[in-house]
């Protein structure tokens, strides 16, 4: 629980390059990827670019990696060499690497004047291009607001946001410090602890408001219509930030999903329990997952268990053999068999496609919109020596019917919009009527578990172009189906049949 609670701050100053702190943090970057990475890695190779990175520090440097050394020049004359590892070992290949950049420092102001995370920068930013796009280095102030953002930190639960001579609060957490001492938006802070914060930028606002939990901070606040304010003090609580949200439309419940965290399912499963308790509980469900980038894959399978009671939510496959996993559902539907809609767009993403594509495939709901981004890919994520984060991809997502969802995507039983184009609410629903959806014959295509080629897999996404829009048409064809239950039973079997079929 301790570690639960606790807020991992950056290190307070850039230590300094070292062969030995090298080694560390280097070597713990290539035996990762040797071990993890979704595909075989040529260590030869990864040196080779690593190495190339640091161009970007000093363009004056080469290096050549071939079986015999690991050559370093400059202005393009040889300055020293490092042998080459005989074997594919990567704790052999990063040794080689920091002898390699030892050498290189010895010979270029730029590199020497460097300090280490500059390094590191360079070498693992050029390493990991040739990867893939998902896989990426983060120093450890980025390192540090990932995981605040993955599973909470010391705050007061305020968004803020640093103005020309103060900051001005935008929204205040329910349930925080900052709402328990009765801080409002548009309040203006104008000194944290005293300090004015006239000059800041948000990135020092931020950093003052932060702390590790339990510890105090204390705000002078300026409100409109009132007199100053004395300074207010409150107490630092772990704040997980907020990514659901609920509204009821007429019948239906809307749930927003901005992003998954740690909090995200235990939330959507609150707030269902709660309008089902209202004196009129909603006729039906709607999820809204349009531009939801992903996050936190066990909570996207909590997200999808709460509405499924049998079946497989998803499947990975990777080398690495903590990689194959199956995750099935477990009993039980918290909205008790209501309708559910879902809403996703070409923005809808990772976590997000993983819960789309369960409720889709196991029969659970109906999906509206366009086709998804296709990110089918896990990431695994190691912590490193110098508090930084390798985020490396290690397996892909396959929905429970078979597919890949990786650069493919999600595709919904109604197309509402794509390639510029909106349909309106009307037409979706007079085609689905009389049976003349473009989607209805591509799920099966869409299902083949074997994966298509670039241009399959084009010509599959182009019945449904993705793009990133949010027409409120979306939620008109969901009030539909979910005011005609024949209706919502006949887009329901769209995607049944086919996998039936399979």
């Amino acid at each position: 629980m301790l570690l639960v609670a606790c807020v991992r701050l950056p290190p307070s100053a850039e230590q300094h390059w070292s062969a030995r702190y090298g080694n560390s943090v280097v070597g713990e970057v290539f035996d990762s990827i040797s071990a993890r990475y979704l595909e075989p890695v040529s260590q030869s190779e990864l040196a080779q670019h690593g190495l190339d990175g640091l161009r970007t520090i000093d363009p004056s440097m080469s290096f050549a990696v071939d079986t015999r050394a690991l050559v370093v020049s400059r202005d393009g004359i040889a300055q020293g060499e490092v042998r080459a590892p005989g074997t594919n070992s990567s704790e052999a290949w990063s040794s080689a690497t920091v002898a390699a950049i030892d050498i290189a420092r010895g010979v270029s102001p730029a590199l020497r004047e460097a300090d280490a995370e500059a390094i590191f920068r360079a070498v693992f930013n050029g390493a990991l291009a040739t990867l893939d796009k998902f896989s990426r280095y983060a120093d450890a102030a980025t390192a540090n607001e990932n995981r605040a953002v993955r599973d909470g930190f010391g705050g007061i639960g305020v968004t803020i946001r640093i103005e020309q001579d103060h900051a001005l609060v935008i929204e205040v957490s329910n349930h925080g410090p900052a709402h328990r001492a009765g801080l409002q938006a548009n309040d203006r802070v104008v000194a944290v602890d005293g300090k004015p914060v006239i000059g800041w930028t948000q990135r020092q606002l931020v950093d003052a408001l932060r702390g590790y939990i339990g510890t105090p901070v204390s705000l002078t606040i300026e409100r409109s219509g009132s007199p100053a304010m004395a300074p207010v003090a409150l107490l630092r609580e772990h704040i997980v930030p907020q990514t659901v949200t609920l509204r009821h439309d007429g019948g239906l419940a809307v749930i927003r999903i901005s992003s998954f965290n740690q909090d995200t399912a235990e939330r959507v499963h609150s707030l269902i329990a709660d309008s089902l308790k209202a004196s009129i509980p909603p006729a039906g469900f709607v999820l809204d997952m349009r531009a939801n980038p992903g996050g936190l894959l066990n909570r996207a399978i909590e997200v999808a268990d709460l509405f499924i009671d049998r079946g497989q939510i998803v499947s990975t496959a990777g080398r690495h053999r903590l990689s194959m996993q199956s995750y099935p559902a477990s009993p039980g539907d918290v909205t008790g068999g209501r309708p559910v809609i879902v809403l996703i767009n070409g923005n809808s993403a990772s976590a997000a496609e993983v819960v789309a594509a369960a409720l889709q495939d196991l029969g659970r709901a109906v999906l509206v919109g366009t086709t998804s981004y296709g990110k089918g890919t896990v990431q695994s994520v190691i912590e490193l020596p110098n508090d930084g984060e390798l985020t490396l991809t290690w397996s892909r997502l396959l929905a429970p019917s078979g597919y890949r969802l990786h650069e493919l995507g999600v595709l919904p039983a109604l197309c509402t919009h794509g390639g510029g184009v909106t349909a309106s609410p009307e037409n979706v629903i007079d085609d689905l009527r009389h049976g003349n959806l473009a989607t209805a014959d591509r799920f099966a295509l869409w299902r083949d578990p074997r994966p298509p080629d670039m241009s399959h897999r084009q010509s599959l996404r182009a019945v449904c172009p993705a793009d990133g829009g949010l027409p409120p048409s979306d939620l008109e064809v969901a009030r539909a189906l979910v005011s005609d239950a024949s209706l919502y039973k006949q887009a329901l079997r769209l995607s049944e049949t086919t996998l039936a079929h399979r």
